[in-house]
């Protein structure tokens, strides 16, 4: 299962999810789908929501996500 984070964007306050492989790079930008600007995802508002845990895993446990 893709590991996804929720993001809204500052201008138009439009939520999807973008992958976790663009979460991981500081100041990377990403492109709203609704009104089409660019904005670094540090700079969703509300920040950018955690992911949701899987059913059985436990976040603490080293090693696994």
């Amino acid at each position: 299962m893709p590991r996804v984070y929720w993001v809204t964007c500052p201008y138009c306050q439009f939520r999807y999810y973008v992958g976790h492989t663009l979460v991981r790079i500081p100041g990377f930008p990403t492109c709203c789908p609704r009104c089409h600007r660019e904005f670094p995802i540090e700079q969703s508002n509300p920040p950018i929501d955690p992911p949701v845990a899987r059913p059985g895993l436990r976040p603490e446990a080293p090693g696994r996500m």
